[in-house]
């Protein structure tokens, strides 16, 4: 390998390489692991390399406080 290149798995990702294909599944797994897999099957079989997973809490990026943001019809 060139000092420019890098092995993700057994493939080399450089100037001189191929694309490298992500798949964005994102949440569209819905928490599910099955669901996960077949997602991750379909990628491959549409040729990606890799796929790219997002979860997140919402509970986590709510703000709880009712009367920081003023709405249309009063605070909310």
């Amino acid at each position: 390998m060139k000092e420019q290149e890098i092995l993700i798995g057994n493939k080399i990702i450089g100037s001189e390489s191929g694309i490298f294909v992500i798949a964005e599944i994102g949440i569209n797994h819905d928490g599910s692991v099955s669901q996960a897999n077949r997602l991750i099957d379909a990628a491959a079989e549409c040729g990606a390399d890799a796929v790219k997973f997002q979860s997140f809490r919402a509970e986590r990026l709510l703000i709880h406080s009712q009367d920081r943001y003023p709405t249309a019809g009063g605070r909310c």
